[in-house]
């Protein structure tokens, strides 16, 4: 396909417009590296200060943690794949962040995994298996604890059909009988 790319008219959308690439590409009904390739044919480059002002466009978007207002690249704001969700790397930090109970019990579940792995007490699990025990830990309220019901060290499994909920002083209680 022919496209009447003229290179006054590719000056005046480039540099007297100043028009990114892409948009050239839109304008002219193209692909961007077809107008890539016409820019160098006919040897027009943006001047410095034209680039200087294309790395000044930014856009205020408003962040999800703090909801403070911010400025960052336009391209950010047309684009779900890096669009920008946080003003900074400590807000997007908190954001993700749900607490030391939620620490502790993740905690819990990886270490009954690595106990039951050291005894080889870990049969092959499936995804939803492995994501039924992580549950299991995520779901356990205060003051309980997630108990294999066939202790690990008197050769029971860690698979999500040998766990149970109990109480702390149930579980201390039953201990490995």
């Amino acid at each position: 396909m022919k496209y009447n790319i003229t290179k006054d008219k590719l000056y005046e959308l480039f540099i007297t417009k100043n028009m990114r690439r892409s948009e050239v590409a839109e304008y002219f009904g193209c692909s961007d590296a077809n107008i890539k390739k016409h820019l160098q044919k006919f040897d027009i480059k943006k001047p410095f200060v034209l680039e200087c002002q294309n790395k000044e466009r930014k856009a205020k978007v408003e962040c999800l943690h703090c909801a403070k207002e911010y400025e960052t690249q336009k391209f950010r704001t047309e684009s779900e794949k890096y669009d920008s969700k946080y003003c900074s790397y400590s807000c997007a930090q908190r954001s993700r962040y749900l607490g030391e109970e939620h620490k502790r019990r993740i905690r819990n579940e990886i270490a009954a995994r690595r106990r039951a792995r050291i005894r080889n007490q870990t049969p092959e699990l499936t995804n939803e298996e492995k994501i039924k025990i992580q549950e299991f830990y995520l779901i356990c309220p205060k003051g309980h604890e997630v108990d294999h019901i066939q202790p690990i060290a008197k050769g029971g499994l860690h698979h999500p059909d040998n766990l149970q909920i109990l109480t702390v002083t149930e579980n201390r209680k039953k201990w490995c009988k």
